[in-house]
């Protein structure tokens, strides 16, 4: 292709240019996602027992994108610099087998090798610094503890994180990542939460706001589904409770991620 001869704005240089971009791109109240004129759409992996679909996603201006075909040097100058600043990747994870079956080694070395193998053809995916994970806990024991506990359902969230982050440059990790986890628990596991906080381990869950390191920003949520009983105190282990105060998000939001009403349980930072 040779270079884009017709102009928007001819009497602009280009840090006025860039300015009109990133207002275009800065999501507000009614913003919605779209992935229209990105280079991918999204990429499905089944591996180790889990579902993952990786979505890059922006909330920029499709018009715009959209006369690059129209050999407008704003187009392609807007679609270059959307790619390096404004998109986000929504990664939605199901994790669907036995707890005890599950080995974290495995699912992170098969999933390493396939964002390594996305990287060569998407090489503009290590310059993202913004990561939308949801884990939906759907295995089909209940157990939530392996026989040898040696792991807890709190210490996968923490991990996969680390793998499903792993083609963000470390000087953009520091600077701007920004990681928000959303770990959703079927009914069958969230009633377990009242009666045993070993099998929960919510302090493992919860403490990744304070010791993931690296990242600018990271923060966890848990949620359950919407019918599920109010949280108790006991939720949350003494260790946490004295730091974290429980509040319950009640309106009755539909996550359309995993496509059924649920409710978020934030733990808010005391004082």
């Amino acid at each position: 292709m040779g270079t884009p001869t017709r102009l928007l704005f001819p009497s602009l240089p280009a840090e006025a240019r860039n300015l009109i971009y990133s207002h275009l791109s800065t999501p507000d109240g009614g913003s919605v996602a779209t992935n229209t004129g990105l280079p991918l759409q999204s990429k499905t992996y089944k591996c180790n027992q889990s579902t993952t679909k990786i979505s890059p996603v922006h909330f920029g201006s499709i018009g715009l994108l959209g006369l690059q075909k129209y050999d407008y040097l704003e187009a392609h100058e807007y679609y270059t610099w959307l790619l390096g600043n404004h998109v986000e990747l929504q990664i939605r994870v199901i994790l669907g087998g036995r707890v005890n079956n599950f080995v974290q080694a495995h699912w992170d070395k098969a999933m390493e090798g396939h964002l390594r193998k996305l990287q060569k053809t998407q090489p503009w995916l290590t310059g993202v610094s913004t990561y939308d994970i949801h884990i939906l806990w759907d295995s089909k024991d209940v157990r939530l503890q392996s026989k040898k506990k040696k792991k807890t359902i709190g210490d996968v969230p923490d991990a996969m994180t680390k793998t499903l982050t792993l083609l963000m440059r470390e000087g953009l990790k520091k600077r701007e990542g920004r990681v928000n986890l959303r770990l959703y628990l079927e009914s069958r596991f969230s009633a377990m939460l009242s009666f045993s906080q070993i099998q929960f381990s919510s302090a493992d869950y919860l403490s990744r706001v304070e010791t993931l390191d690296g990242f600018r920003e990271y923060n966890a949520e848990l949620l359950v589904p919407l019918n599920q009983k109010e949280p108790r105190e006991q939720w949350v282990p003494h260790s946490i409770a004295t730091r974290y105060a429980v509040l319950v998000v009640k309106e009755e939001s539909v996550e359309t991620s995993f496509a059924r009403p649920w409710k978020r349980l934030w733990f808010k930072k005391k004082g």
